[in-house]
């Protein structure tokens, strides 16, 4: 049996956003890809997305842990930073943790492929941000994964339809496991 190598997560739809093309997304990525991937839907809910993860983590003990959250806009924002919310004020760690996922993969593949994107150091404090430091904080004390990031991903539209930021998941997962 060949062992996770990349466990990746994406959020369900909330709020407006009757379509969550980072959840979306994981049923395709499910069909795709072997055992080298876990893809999982995460809830839209502070500590229930931080309970799920952490159990996820601990089930596959993957190499890397690629994030995916929903952000409002017409780009990809790589996140390399992760700040404590103020709902987890109760837990221990750092104020903030910086992602130590290999962006040049992503970088690369998502310029060969052509969508606006750019780094991003504002995860936007809500449950992608709270995900992304707990993440970081369960790495720091477990270590592993040893490659931790968040891709935030364009809400569906007219100019970033659902099929094309599924193909563009999907190539980012492919280069992620090739390397």
């Amino acid at each position: 049996m060949i062992p996770t190598r990349l466990l990746i997560t994406g959020f369900e739809p909330f709020a407006d956003f009757a379509v969550n093309p980072s959840g979306e997304a994981i049923a395709h990525l499910r069909l795709e890809f072997g055992s080298e991937l876990a893809a999982h839907v995460l809830p839209v809910d502070f500590l229930r997305a931080r309970e799920h993860l952490i159990e996820l983590l601990d089930k596959h003990q993957p190499r890397a842990c690629l994030c995916m959250g929903l952000a409002p806009g017409m780009e990809f924002r790589i996140e390399r930073t992760a700040r404590k919310v103020s709902q987890f004020s109760h837990l221990p760690g750092e104020a903030s943790y910086d992602g130590t996922f290999a962006f040049d993969t992503i970088t690369r593949t998502l310029t060969r492929l052509g969508p606006p994107w750019r780094f991003s150091d504002d995860c936007g404090l809500y449950v992608c941000e709270s995900t992304y430091w707990a993440l970081l904080e369960y790495a720091g004390h477990h270590g592993h994964p040893t490659e931790c990031g968040f891709l935030h991903v364009p809400a569906a539209n007219r100019s970033s339809p659902l099929e094309r930021t599924i193909d563009i998941i999907r190539e980012v997962v492919a280069d992620i496991l090739r390397r």
